[in-house]
């Protein structure tokens, strides 16, 4: 992670609930494919159909305000205006207009391997590039048929 990445994260620490471990600590999730892909797309990863029992879900965050924070924190130092849109991704029920929901979750299990190697980000974004739209690539619809 790069400097700026690392302070977000420590200051996502510093204002988290008590009741949730880091979120170095947790397994990101999503609930529906378009969203784990556009993850992938910005961040790399690997994607997994799983099960998860409700009471391993330590919060539901919506991952714009994540998007919505590295840009305050790009624009200004004043702690005031940090905090406050830190605050905002701890809030339960915080959404942007378009939400991106991802879960912090203790465990789950893995049902099925959808996509996963060193290079999904780059597999991924040019899916994108190639198809105008998550929905009609290649991944998504073939992740799809086999349900």
């Amino acid at each position: 992670m790069d400097k700026l990445r690392l302070e977000i994260e420590s200051s996502l620490d510093k204002l988290k609930p008590s009741n949730v471990p880091t979120r170095k600590e947790c397994l990101y999730l999503f609930n529906n494919l378009s969203s784990a892909l556009l993850f992938c797309s910005k961040y790399g990863g690997n994607i997994y159909t799983v099960e998860v029992k409700c009471e391993d879900i330590y919060h539901k965050a919506d991952m714009n305000i994540l998007d919505n924070i590295y840009n305050i924190f790009k624009i200004t130092k004043n702690n005031d205006i940090r905090n406050k849109i830190i605050r905002k991704y701890w809030n339960e029920g915080a959404h942007s207009f378009q939400p991106c929901y991802e879960f912090l979750v203790k465990q789950a299990q893995v049902k099925k391997i959808i996509c996963e190697g060193e290079n999904n980000k780059k597999l991924i974004l040019s899916e994108i590039q190639k198809f105008g739209n998550i929905e009609k690539s290649s991944i998504f619809i073939s992740a799809l048929n086999e349900n």
